[in-house]
């Protein structure tokens, strides 16, 4: 099966799971947004979009990606979109998958799976660590009309919050089951290593 994965990723777990889905495909390519160039409908036998959720929805590079491929260029290739976002709700949260999946539809792909969201977890400290809002002496540094803490501002030298998530334990194994699914509802002729 000649699969292609178009992905964003920001700070690795949605590459981690794009690279997780490839294994399980037996073989795919696996190519940044920013570096994918225009495709057309023969280009693969299944198309795979995924991007971290940002700001409700997809990250800029992922957009205009989405954005150039025209109305109807993908018609009926067998596609499939997921994203990486915070377990919450999705109307609070967003998804990029959602957006995505609406971008194909509108190229005329075919949906083989509905949209997927596999989970970060926040606020992630390093081994042996406390999460930041576990640390005692929060105080005060401005007025408290204004709400904000000194914990919400990293000791010098610290990465942001956002930059210390990481995916929640066993979702690189639940993707390989989505794609084992994919696998499935494509039928036999799309196994790996099996003629067409």
């Amino acid at each position: 099966m000649n699969a292609l994965i178009v992905y964003d990723s920001k700070f690795g777990n949605t590459e981690r799971i794009a690279r997780a889905i490839a294994g399980r495909l037996g073989s795919a390519r696996l190519i940044r947004a920013e570096e994918a160039g225009a495709l057309g409908r023969t280009e693969c036998d299944l198309l795979i979009v995924a991007g971290p959720t940002q700001r409700h929805g997809t990250s800029p590079a992922m957009q205009e990606w989405l954005e150039r491929i025209p109305r109807g260029g993908l018609k009926d290739v067998p596609a499939a979109a997921f994203d990486t976002r915070y377990r919450m709700s999705r109307f609070l949260s967003g998804s990029a998958a959602a957006r995505i999946e609406s971008r194909l539809k509108r190229a005329g792909a075919r949906l083989v799976v509905p949209p997927e969201s596999f989970f970060v977890e926040r606020d992630v400290p390093p081994q042996g660590e406390k999460r930041r809002h576990e640390m005692d002496g929060a105080r005060l540094v401005v007025p408290p009309e204004s709400f904000f803490m000194e914990r919400d501002v990293p000791p010098q030298g610290e990465k942001r919050r956002h930059e210390m998530e990481r995916l929640e334990l066993g979702e690189e194994q639940r993707a390989a089951e989505w794609a084992a699914i994919i696998l499935e509802r494509m039928g036999a002729a799309c196994e790996p290593g099996r003629a067409r």
